[in-house]
């Protein structure tokens, strides 16, 4: 397990907006925990965003075209999120 992150109560502490280092610690010790480390690798590979993800699509490039988005569970946040980086007007349903 890394030494860089806090254990409380035998869960790791997991701060709010974690930098890739952290998330790293989180994934192997989970990973550890259930006998699974040497998934780390291909998980990390599988899981990435592509090395050019910025070649897409520049923020805020898509200003004025609206997206609605039925949803407001996890996976609709986290779009609505990601689109409203790139410029798109944004309405939750």
């Amino acid at each position: 397990m890394s030494n860089n992150i806090k254990i409380y109560n035998n869960s790791p502490f997991q701060p709010d907006n974690p930098d890739d280092q952290t998330r790293y610690a989180l994934l192997r010790h989970a990973l550890a925990e259930n006998g699974r480390i040497q998934d780390f690798d291909f998980i990390i590979k599988e899981m990435s965003p592509p090395p050019d993800i910025l070649n897409i699509a520049k923020p805020g490039s898509f200003k004025g075209i609206k997206i609605g988005i039925i949803g407001a569970g996890l996976s609709g946040l986290s779009s609505a999120f990601e689109l409203r980086k790139l410029g798109f007007d944004i309405t939750i349903l």
